[in-house]
């Protein structure tokens, strides 16, 4: 599950099934994933960048990217 700090923000969605989260851009900016120790699991760019939590050990991590500090539990 994902749990993010805004209720309703269409640009970061979570495919369950695929252990994927998908964050939406309007430019091709750096999009960044990082752990809540503040280290940066994985970096992507837009217009859709994708990272894979599959692997990831469950717990909370950040979306950081233009305009965009998103908070998310990765269960």
């Amino acid at each position: 599950a994902i749990t993010t700090s805004t209720a309703h923000d269409d640009r970061v969605r979570y495919d369950r099934p695929n252990g994927t989260i998908y964050v939406r851009e309007d430019a091709r900016t750096p999009v960044a994933l990082i752990d809540a120790t503040g280290r940066i699991v994985s970096q992507a760019s837009g217009p859709v960048a994708r990272f894979n939590v599959a692997p990831l050990p469950m717990g909370l991590y950040f979306i950081r990217a233009s305009g965009l500090s998103q908070r998310v539990v990765v269960e």
